[in-house]
C-alpha cells in the first residue's frame, strides 16, 4: 500500500472516482459538510485528499484534513478516513505526520469515531476530549 496526496488539478479529475466516498464521508458529518463542500476546499487548498493506494493503483481508502491554526499552535485535523482493511494502510498515517509537522502543525487531531480511538491508540494516539453533538 502506498499513500498518495494529489494535487488540485489531478483531484478534479479523480472526482467521479471518488465522488461517492467523499459523499459516504459528508453523511457522516452532521450536515456539516456537502461532497461540492469538500470538493471546493480541495481546490483552493483549504482541506487536503489522501489516497491510499493498493500495488495496481486502485483506492483503498481516502483521508481528508485540514490545517487548522490555533492561537497557540498549528494542528493537521484528520476530519473523515473511509476506506477497507484499515489494518493494512493505518500506518501510513505516519507518512501524513510528518507532511504535517513540516507544514508547521505541533500535533495531530483526528474527529474520528469511537472505534478509530482502538486502532490509533497503539500508534500513539490518546483520547484527550469527548465530542458531543445535539441538533437544536
Amino acid at each position: 500500500m502506498r499513500l498518495h496526496a494529489p494535487a488540485p488539478q489531478e483531484i478534479a479529475k479523480l472526482w467521479p472516482t471518488i465522488r461517492d466516498r467523499i459523499g459516504s464521508c459528508c453523511e457522516r458529518s452532521g450536515g456539516k459538510y456537502a461532497p461540492a463542500d469538500v470538493l471546493l476546499n480541495f481546490l483552493n487548498g483549504r482541506m487536503e485528499l489522501w489516497l491510499v493506494m493498493d500495488e495496481a493503483g486502485a483506492i483503498q481508502a481516502l483521508v481528508i484534513t485540514e490545517i487548522v491554526a490555533y492561537p497557540r499552535i498549528t494542528v493537521c485535523r484528520l476530519l473523515a478516513c473511509t476506506g477497507d482493511d484499515a489494518a493494512l494502510w493505518v500506518d501510513l498515517l505516519a507518512s501524513m505526520e510528518a507532511w504535517a509537522k513540516s507544514r508547521g502543525c505541533a500535533a495531530m487531531e483526528p474527529i474520528c469515531r469511537p472505534g478509530w480511538e482502538r486502532r490509533l491508540k497503539p500508534l500513539g494516539y490518546r483520547k484527550t476530549h469527548v465530542v458531543l453533538e445535539k441538533s437544536l
